[in-house]
């Protein structure tokens, strides 16, 4: 037994010193070899743990198996099959009173915009306007996994008018006071205000959540009762905690049955039916995430590829050595255990390398992405594991191709020291590149069409103007003295020398496309559902809008402006206009409120939402009572950081008199519209960094492969410059077998790069469009980085002179 194992010993110590020494023979293909695993490796792994933060969203709920979401479609004479993933007001409290397999339920209200106040101990006032304040039932406490510092999570929203924070929260309103039982003051954007106790501090919710809040407002004493307004409005998301998940099916069926059967639907025509979703269910990855993993993938495979071709290749340039290990005795098994020494010994050093350039770069990554990536050695959740089973298979397959197909190889064709292989290896070998050179494509093509859509985002005319706009956000002000309150602020800023126009309206250009709201032509019967917007008389003036017929309001008469409404293109042809000139002094009435408005100003369209989403009608009526404040500014003085710092400040002094009891909360127009296009510009800048590593490897495989045919192909070359072949000959012989192949991947690649890039696109609703020049650029510029990988080793070849050659060989 001693003697098997000091021979083991002494094989593994044999095998580990003849891999070390070919490492240090075989610099070139062990530098190519090893960095290419590196960045590949590492990269693939960063790439994992980003996109395995989504696939993790809201893991860590401890009963997500029995939470499900209640969606449902509806089917009336107005509308047919309107899916939506949210339900009636009294659903989930129907379903918790009438079903016994429901244990829990909460809906869950965002509510708008709120202004907070809390009353600190020397009198004064800390005040923010916040928009992470929800509504939730009390039983959201024990459904969804909440980690309370302080309170009792079981009561604490069991009382009306009671609420818990976040710990950051605590911290804004509180600092190092005790929060409990101390009193927030909520003031919703009319102005009506509530008194809340805080009865609960929860740390801060994890970020690879579907929720977003900061605090929850008790929704106790809103009781559930059978009432039209609780079955008129199916806008409430709502969830309900079951005892068994098999039951949800079942349970849908019930629910349906017994709401159609209430007279709000039975009487109104209209039929409703119900699906409960999984919540584990409820989140999915986006195009870009899904472009992220091929991306990912497509590095590993170009990875393997290249240890497989290059290592299989540089192999058969040892065939004298392994033909003489055949010769005295050596069996095909110590070859293949000698193949694999070194190829563990290569990934050994790879892995290593590659886990010290994650943890160099994960810092970077993770201010990159704002955080959302998971930490490099968690391994709660199963992407660490699922990303080393993948890099272990891969692996273990790029080892195993090459060291089969040479151990297999004939004694006499070993022998042969420049044998270029089997015909099977040769043809595996050619399809491995072609497969490199698609992919490789592919991420051109992907390259190019990010950055034009990018820049198409960046540079489209919006219709509107942006630029040095301030937006302060609106008071949450009572209706007595508002109208007069709002016109002085902006009499007074207007006054200043910095404000070009001062304008105010309910919502603004990138924040909130305004109330969808259902407007009938004419007395007629077929609605129209349009954004409402209310906006005083320098709206037009200031955004710069393009005035396509009519006029706006008319200063000097206030209840005749009150009467009059302006639309933009997409509302005219909405209404069965063609030419905006047919929609002046046409009446359209206001489905809510009953209120009829004269059109007498058509406006060009323009993106008052992202390009993601198509321009929607639009009217816009007069409203001077309430809203965001927008002040465009004029001259250079807000171009130096003092001089804006300034104008800030005189605005909020004049803030200040005019709203004591308000928040001072603005943002520039031009950062809310980089932010709505962050997610679009994180992907941006990763696609771009890892298609371009996945090309740097692709590339540094293509050269290694080089240096192998110019070592095949050396005598030819000498022979063939004897009889007079030119420089541009031996080229041309060296590089077009491998011409042929970028043509072939140019074939197979572009179909398949228009269909993902296509798909990506379809997310937004404005695109710029994929001209041929968009494949036909990336396709020469892989030929171009083709020719660069393969010049450097034939130009070499072609150069020395043929009777070194010959006389070598």
């Amino acid at each position: 037994m001693n003697k098997i194992k000091c021979s083991s010993q002494i094989m593994f110590l044999h095998f580990l010193k003849t891999s070390l020494r070919r490492l240090r023979i075989d610099k070139t293909l062990s530098l190519i070899n090893i960095f290419g695993l590196v960045i590949g490796i590492a990269s693939a792994f960063l790439l994992s743990k980003y996109i395995g933060y989504f696939l993790t969203m809201d893991d860590f709920h401890e009963q997500q198996d029995q939470l499900f979401a209640i969606h449902q479609t509806l089917n009336s004479d107005a509308v047919s099959d309107k899916y939506t993933k949210s339900t009636y007001n009294g659903m989930a409290p129907l379903a918790k009173s009438e079903f016994p397999e429901v244990l829990a339920m909460s809906r869950y209200i965002t509510t708008a915009e709120t202004l907070v106040t809390v009353k600190k101990p020397d009198g004064s006032y800390r005040k923010y306007n916040e928009n992470n304040l929800v509504e939730v039932d009390n039983d959201f406490l024990k459904m969804f996994t909440l980690h309370f510092i302080s309170g009792n999570p079981d009561a604490a929203l069991l009382a009306p008018n009671t609420i818990v924070i976040s710990a950051s929260m605590k911290q804004k309103y509180f600092g190092d006071e005790d929060p409990m039982d101390q009193v927030m003051t909520i003031t919703k954007p009319w102005g009506g205000k509530k008194a809340l106790t805080v009865k609960g501090v929860f740390k801060d919710y994890p970020g690879n959540s579907t929720f977003r809040f900061d605090c929850l407002q008790s929704l106790t004493g809103k009781e559930y009762e059978v009432s039209d307004q609780d079955w008129s409005y199916p806008y409430f998301k709502s969830y309900v905690r079951l005892k068994d998940a098999t039951d949800a099916d079942h349970l849908s069926a019930k629910m349906t049955t017994m709401v159609n059967d209430l007279e709000a639907f039975s009487a109104g025509n209209q039929q409703v039916a119900f699906e409960l979703v999984n919540f584990k269910d409820l989140t999915e990855l986006s195009d870009s995430q899904v472009l992220l993993i091929l991306v990912a993938i497509f590095l590993l495979l170009i990875t393997w590829i290249n240890y497989t071709n290059l290592s299989g290749a540089y192999a058969l340039t040892r065939g004298k050595e392994y033909g003489v290990r055949k010769v005295l005795g050596s069996s095909k098994t110590l070859l293949i255990k000698q193949f694999l020494y070194e190829a563990l010994l290569i990934y050994s050093l790879a892995t290593l390398a590659a886990l010290a350039v994650v943890i160099i770069s994960y810092p970077f990554i993770d201010d990159l992405t704002g955080g959302q990536i998971l930490p490099i050695f968690e391994f709660k959740t199963p992407i660490n594991l699922l990303f080393l089973l993948v890099l272990f298979g891969g692996s273990f397959i790029s080892i195993i191709i090459p060291s089969f197909s040479v151990s297999g190889t004939s004694v006499s064709r070993l022998m042969k020291q420049k044998s270029s292989g089997s015909k099977i290896t040769n043809g595996l070998r050619s399809s491995l590149v072609v497969f490199q050179l698609v992919v490789s494509l592919i991420m051109l093509v992907g390259v190019s069409t990010v950055y034009h859509q990018m820049d198409y985002i960046q540079n489209r005319d919006l219709g509107f103007n942006n630029d040095q706009t301030v937006i302060l956000k609106a008071p949450k002000d009572g209706w007595e003295g508002k109208l007069q309150r709002l016109s002085q602020f902006k009499i007074d800023v207007r006054g200043r020398a910095y404000a070009r126009n001062v304008t105010s309206s309910t919502t603004v250009p990138l924040w909130w496309g305004g109330a969808p709201t259902d407007f009938i032509l004419n007395d007629g019967q077929e609605k129209h559902r349009m954004r409402l917007i209310g906006t005083d008389y320098e709206y037009f003036n200031g955004y710069d809008l393009q005035i396509l017929v009519g006029k706006p309001y008319q200063r000097g008469n206030f209840k005749r402006n009150r009467q009059l409404a302006v639309i933009n293109e997409s509302a005219a042809k909405a209404l069965g206009f063609l030419d905006p000139q047919e929609a002046l002094n046409q009446k359209i009435t206001n489905q809510k409120n009953e209120e009829t408005l004269e059109v007498v100003a058509v406006v060009a369209d323009y993106h008052h939402n992202s390009l993601r989403a198509e321009i929607e009608p639009q009217v816009f009526h007069f409203n001077p009572f309430m809203g965001f404040v927008s002040i465009h500014l004029n001259g250079t003085e807000q171009n130096s950081m003092a001089g804006l710092s300034n104008i800030l400040s005189d605005i909020e002094n004049i803030w200040n008199q005019t709203y004591p009891d308000q928040a001072f909360d603005y943002y520039f127009l031009d950062q809310r519209f980089n932010e709505l296009y962050e997610t679009e510009r994180l992907f941006h800048q990763m696609f771009m960094a890892f298609a371009g590593i996945s090309i740097v490897v692709t590339f540094m495989g293509l050269f290694g492969l080089s240096i192998f045919i110019s070592m095949q192909r050396r005598k030819e070359m000498g022979v063939r410059k004897v009889l007079g072949a030119s420089l541009l000959q031996v080229l041309i012989l060296f590089n077009h077998s491998f011409m042929r192949k970028v043509g072939i991947a140019a074939v197979l690649g572009i179909p398949l790069a228009h269909y993902l890039m296509d798909m990506w696109l379809a997310n937004f609703s404005y695109q710029f469009e994929l001209t041929p020049w968009i494949f036909l650029f990336p396709a020469l510029a892989l030929t171009l980085l083709t020719l660069s990988a393969l010049s450097f080793e034939s130009v070499k070849l072609a150069r020395v002179n043929p009777t070194e050659i010959l006389r070598d060989e």
